[in-house]
Protein backbone atom coordinates (compact mmCIF):
# COMPACT_ATOMS: atom_id res chain seq x y z
CA UNK A 1 0.00 0.00 0.00
CA UNK A 2 0.94 3.62 -0.44
CA UNK A 3 0.20 7.29 -1.26
CA UNK A 4 0.84 8.44 -4.53
CA UNK A 5 1.09 7.14 -8.21
CA UNK A 6 1.65 3.88 -9.05
CA UNK A 7 2.69 2.55 -13.06
CA UNK A 8 0.43 -0.64 -12.67
CA UNK A 9 -1.61 -0.34 -9.74
CA UNK A 10 -3.81 -3.24 -8.75
CA UNK A 11 -6.57 -1.52 -6.93
CA UNK A 12 -7.28 2.76 -6.57
CA UNK A 13 -9.02 3.79 -3.82
CA UNK A 14 -10.23 7.60 -4.21
CA UNK A 15 -11.43 9.88 -1.43
CA UNK A 16 -11.75 14.06 -0.06
CA UNK A 17 -10.29 15.24 2.56
CA UNK A 18 -13.40 15.16 4.49
CA UNK A 19 -14.16 11.60 3.43
CA UNK A 20 -10.64 10.11 4.51
CA UNK A 21 -11.10 12.04 8.10
CA UNK A 22 -14.27 11.01 9.22
CA UNK A 23 -12.91 7.50 8.22
CA UNK A 24 -9.86 8.01 10.53
CA UNK A 25 -11.97 8.95 13.24
CA UNK A 26 -14.33 5.93 12.49
CA UNK A 27 -17.20 8.44 12.55
CA UNK A 28 -17.90 6.94 9.12
CA UNK A 29 -18.09 3.20 7.54
CA UNK A 30 -16.07 2.41 4.56
CA UNK A 31 -19.21 0.51 3.37
CA UNK A 32 -21.24 3.77 4.17
CA UNK A 33 -18.86 5.79 2.47
CA UNK A 34 -18.95 3.27 -0.80
CA UNK A 35 -22.33 3.07 -1.01
CA UNK A 36 -23.24 6.98 -0.80
CA UNK A 37 -20.13 7.41 -3.37
CA UNK A 38 -17.55 8.97 -1.06
CA UNK A 39 -14.80 6.76 -1.50
CA UNK A 40 -14.39 5.18 -5.34
CA UNK A 41 -12.27 1.82 -5.19
CA UNK A 42 -10.79 0.68 -8.95
CA UNK A 43 -10.81 -3.20 -8.26
CA UNK A 44 -13.67 -3.95 -5.62
CA UNK A 45 -12.99 -7.96 -5.60
CA UNK A 46 -9.24 -7.21 -4.93
CA UNK A 47 -10.00 -4.85 -1.91
CA UNK A 48 -12.78 -7.76 -0.83
CA UNK A 49 -9.55 -10.21 -0.67
CA UNK A 50 -7.67 -7.48 1.52
CA UNK A 51 -10.79 -7.04 3.89
CA UNK A 52 -8.50 -8.74 6.96
CA UNK A 53 -5.64 -5.99 6.21
CA UNK A 54 -8.01 -3.23 6.34
CA UNK A 55 -9.71 -4.55 9.27
CA UNK A 56 -6.74 -3.56 11.32
CA UNK A 57 -6.88 0.08 10.03
CA UNK A 58 -8.82 2.25 12.55
CA UNK A 59 -7.32 0.48 15.28
CA UNK A 60 -3.52 1.47 14.04
CA UNK A 61 -5.17 5.13 12.76
CA UNK A 62 -6.11 6.01 16.21
CA UNK A 63 -2.81 5.39 17.74
CA UNK A 64 -1.37 8.00 15.84
CA UNK A 65 -0.62 11.52 16.70
CA UNK A 66 -2.58 13.22 13.94
CA UNK A 67 -4.29 16.77 13.50
CA UNK A 68 -7.28 17.00 11.32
Amino acid sequence: MGVGDVESADVTISQDYETAVALAKSELSPVAAFMSGRLQVSNLMKVMGLQGAFGHLPGILATLDVEY
